[in-house]
């Protein structure tokens, strides 16, 4: 049978993948291109998506590559890894991209029950980026209420799928993952304590070592800096009135607090530079209060943060509101000045005007972007990492 013609079997996989992952999102980042109708249900959009590759009106070659590439939009984790490529170079990726047939298998050929371990099934470039699309044989667990009214529960294999994008321009290797329910394992690997999925994304950059050669992680400590530069860009007040004043005060606040400290026998530098820094903060939202806050082209706010000392974490969350300004504000700029922020949750508003909310958390090898539960374009997410990377020249110039 001819490699243009899809057969039953791959019909039946495909519809079966579509059911699982695809949402309505991304069905229309397509309609328009395929001529598809915008119908209510889903199903009847993939039903007219076949009918149109089984006559030759989507190529097979486009609707197999678009399969493979879909999940990559979505309310995704992403991974992000500094890497030391060693001897991996962008030639490597760009040869794998160009002879993919050799390395991949059909996506369509692929089902739940015929998958044993890791396949890749597309490699792919994004602007910048070499993505590999993987599906890997996974189980979800499923609760099902029996007769005598107890409930059982019981576990059904899947297809799960993921990402791993080398970005040679800012020595990053980033693994994106779906955030599915339930999940017990991914190729056997289980999450770690509290949902943690970077045990999965571990085992997707073993894989990918195997298919492509090695890279050394490294871990991003610039990530404490880039944060708490990141929030203090978020919440800065971009009023002239509140700069001008607050600098005006800056000498009399530092000569203040130290004379308080030393009338009070205190003279270790350190506490008076941190106990003015406290004042100065403080002035600063009262005259915030006082002056109003000039919101920013950036349109960026914090919305949640998770600070850590050595002995004490302090976790501030906005309740409606972001902590940018008065009260929740200050406390929260207080908590950021003596400690190591690991978790900062941001609201960004996209040119599209479109808003967006995610956190970013400082792992033990990895920076992890998670969307706060609503679909999102890869390119949002790399707009949000482009952020990063900006307060990253800036940290390590330090």
């Amino acid at each position: 049978m001819s490699d243009s013609i899809i057969t039953e079997v791959q019909i039946e996989n495909a519809l079966n993948y579509m059911d699982r992952y695809i949402q309505k999102k991304h069905l229309l980042k397509i309609i328009n291109k395929w001529k598809i109708k915008n119908r209510t249900r889903n199903r009847d959009m993939f039903d007219d998506i076949i009918r149109a590759v089984q006559f030759n009106l989507i190529p097979l070659d486009e609707f197999r590559s678009w399969l493979s590439q879909n999940q990559i939009d979505g309310n995704n984790y992403h991974f992000i890894y500094d890497v030391d490529f060693l001897g991996l170079k962008e030639t490597d990726l760009e040869k794998l991209t160009e002879n993919q047939n050799i390395y991949t298998i059909n996506i369509l050929d692929i089902n739940k029950d015929n998958l044993e371990g890791i396949a890749l099934v597309h490699v792919f470039k994004l602007e910048n980026r070499y993505v590999l699309s993987f599906l890997a044989k996974g189980q979800i667990s499923k609760k099902k209420l029996v007769g005598d009214g107890t409930i059982k529960v019981e576990t059904e294999n899947i297809v799960y799928p993921a990402f791993v994008e080398f970005d040679f321009n800012n020595n990053n290797v980033i693994v994106v993952l779906n955030p599915t329910a339930n999940l017990v394992h991914v190729n056997g690997i289980q999450l770690g304590k509290y949902n943690d999925f970077s045990p999965i994304a571990d085992e997707f950059l073993k894989e990918t070592r195997k298919r492509i050669g090695t890279f050394y992680v490294k871990k991003p400590r610039w990530i404490t800096y880039a944060l708490h530069s990141l929030a203090e860009e978020a919440t800065y007040h971009n009023n002239p009135e509140v700069e001008s004043r607050s600098i005006q005060a800056q000498e009399i606040i530092e000569d203040f607090a130290r004379q308080l400290l030393e009338q009070n026998d205190i003279t270790d530098v350190a506490l008076i530079d941190s106990f003015a820094a406290e004042i100065q903060s403080a002035f600063v939202m009262i005259l915030q209060e006082q002056f109003q806050v000039i919101t920013s082209d950036s349109s960026i706010g914090v919305f949640l943060q998770k600070t850590d000392q050595a002995r004490t974490t302090i976790e501030l969350e906005g309740k409606g509101q972001n902590l940018n300004i008065g009260t929740p504000g200050r406390i929260a700029r207080q908590c950021r000045q003596d400690s190591d922020l690991k978790i900062l949750g941001i609201d960004i508003k996209m040119p599209d005007e479109n808003r967006y909310r995610f956190k970013i958390e400082d792992g033990k090898d990895h920076i992890l972007i998670r969307p706060n539960n609503n679909f999102t374009e890869e390119e949002v997410v790399q707009y949000v990492l482009s952020k990063l990377h900006k307060h990253k020249a800036t940290a390590l110039l330090k």
